[in-house]
């Protein structure tokens, strides 16, 4: 999917009263499966009603309460990490028993990350603009006790995820060795010079 930032567009996403959500899509076996989740960035104590749902195109993104942790921008778009995790609480009852009545199956899964703009009620002003893609390696979720005797448990979520081929199991440079690689892209010689390259060695970019 992609979003192409018009005027109209650029001029949301630069009001200062605008607030932002982070748009989660780990996708599933149909539709229906894919785990689809929001979360707004810096909100406040009761501003967010966890289970709250926004339509973006034909699919529904259910709202968790706060995200907690969320990687520097550089890691989220550069891939100067080897994974990044993000953890998110005041997950809703409904998704809490599909996570773990294991219905999600992460690993390996097609995560995409996108940013959306809203106004000071949180409602949407701008469609969801594509910021990363990952690859899920894990997804956990744990519950602590709330702050007092009557308060419910605070659900929390996390999701671990990949930049390229990289994986728990699998090291990253592993897919550029040719035969693995047309093993996967039959008739490829796109890695055919690698075993030239060792660790360490100075590759001069060319000059068009």
């Amino acid at each position: 999917m992609s979003v192409y930032i018009d005027e109209a567009l650029a001029a949301a996403l630069a009001d200062p009263a605008a607030r932002f959500g982070i748009f989660f899509r780990c996708q599933g076996d149909t539709s229906a499966t894919s785990l689809r989740l929001w979360s707004g960035v810096q909100a406040r104590a009761g501003e967010m009603r966890s289970g709250a749902v926004v339509v973006a195109g034909a699919e529904d993104y259910i709202g968790l309460g706060v995200l907690l942790d969320a990687p520097d921008i550089d890691h989220i778009v550069d891939g100067t990490a080897d994974d990044v995790s993000f953890r998110l609480s005041g997950v809703p009852p409904t998704v809490e028993a599909y996570v773990a009545g294991g219905a999600v199956k992460v690993r390996g899964r097609r995560v995409n990350l996108g940013l959306m703009a809203f106004n000071r009620d949180w409602s949407p002003v701008t469609p969801i603009i594509p910021v990363a893609q990952y690859t899920a390696s894990h997804l956990s979720i744990s519950s602590a006790p709330g702050d007092g005797p009557a308060a419910p448990n605070t659900v929390t979520l996390t999701l671990v995820c990949k930049n390229g081929d990289t994986s728990r199991s699998r090291g990253q440079p592993l897919h550029w060795v040719p035969n693995q690689w047309k093993a996967l892209h039959e008739g490829s010689t796109f890695t055919n010079l690698t075993p030239r390259y060792q660790r360490g060695a100075t590759v001069t970019w060319p000059t068009f």
